[in-house]
């Protein structure tokens, strides 16, 4: 298996399930990395996402190629799974992608954490949701200090998929800033765009971003977070335009 990246939070609401699909889809398609989505969330947002949307445009497709596909297959496993699946599918994928759920003190949550390459937490500003965001990066920050007493790699970062210049945003920077979380430099802004992830498309595609309603802008945040993650994780991008 080449890298595992999760993205989660204990909080619902957060926009992991979109922004898994921003970036598998982008890094499939624009940079044509291959990549498989995991899901072990039971509510199974991106699996509703592809049959209720994305299937109908893949039908349309078909009748001028028969051969289109969707660029990245997307498979359910109980979290208590996820490394089995992942064990039996080795060498098969560039990256893989877990949509995790539930909360930080659930005990199979944890230990499928561990085993990722790099975990990315969406982060929220509102005042109670902050507070239970940063207290889900300090479970993660337990984590590396244990690791790292072993000498074993294990990354996370916060994400801000939702960037706005309210206040709570400016309160959020000071308590990252004053907890020494790690965040990635890239982020994504509250863009209506970035709610109509797609698991076909690629939000980089000129012709999908006008189609959906987007601006170049948009593209540019999505870019900027792709490339700093394939940076920080040692993904290739051969093909990145």
């Amino acid at each position: 298996m080449g890298k595992i990246i999760s993205v989660a939070t204990q909080k619902g609401g957060a926009g992991k399930s979109a922004l898994t699909m921003l970036l598998a889809s982008a890094l499939a398609v624009t940079y044509d990395l291959r990549v498989l989505v995991v899901e072990a969330d039971s509510q199974k947002t991106i699996s509703d996402r592809r049959t209720e949307q994305d299937q109908p445009w893949l039908d349309e497709l078909q009748t001028a190629n028969p051969e289109a596909d969707f660029p990245y297959p997307i498979v359910y496993q109980p979290m208590a799974k996820v490394f089995d699946y992942l064990d039996s599918v080795e060498g098969q994928y560039d990256v893989a992608f877990v949509d995790m759920a539930g909360r930080a003190d659930n005990t199979t949550m944890i230990e499928v954490l561990s085993g990722c390459d790099i975990i990315l937490v969406p982060l929220l500003s509102d005042l109670g949701e902050r507070q239970s965001t940063i207290s889900f990066l300090h479970v993660l920050a337990g984590i590396k200090q244990r690791y790292a007493e072993r000498n074993l790699p294990f990354e996370f970062y916060g994400v801000a998929n939702k960037r706005t210049r309210a206040k709570e945003e400016e309160e959020l920077d000071k308590m990252i800033e004053e907890y020494q979380i790690p965040r990635l430099n890239a982020f994504l802004s509250e863009r209506a765009i970035f709610k109509r992830a797609s698991t076909l498309y690629s939000h980089l595609e000129p012709s999908f971003l006008r189609w959906r309603g987007g601006e170049k802008t948009a593209a540019n945040e999505l870019r900027a977070l792709c490339d700093e993650l394939i940076a920080r994780t040692g993904l290739t991008a051969e093909s990145a335009a």
